[in-house]
């Protein structure tokens, strides 16, 4: 076997076991776990609240002060939405 084919081999090898490991590591179905457990990111208790708002209504306006975490708790819900694949329409 010829060098290069040996290393061709061994990259298709590396890719492989990634993606065996990335299959293995599913996205938590629960917002909070995925929040903590992928993102790193501790929610409060008034964002878990909202949270759950915003799973609940079509639309919610959240009136919290600035730098109360709205803007993390948004875009790690859509990820959230996205990832876990979830049929859902952004406008």
């Amino acid at each position: 076997m010829k060098q290069w084919q040996r290393k061709k081999i061994e990259e298709l090898t590396q890719q492989a076991e990634s993606l065996l490991q990335a299959k293995k590591r599913q996205i938590p179905k629960d917002f909070y776990k995925f929040c903590l457990e992928w993102l790193g990111l501790k929610l409060t208790d008034y964002q878990q609240a909202g949270a759950n708002l915003i799973e609940k209504n079509d639309s919610v306006a959240l009136r919290w002060s600035r730098q109360s975490g709205k803007t993390h708790l948004i875009a790690a819900w859509l990820l959230h939405s996205t990832l876990g694949e979830r049929e859902i329409r952004f406008e």
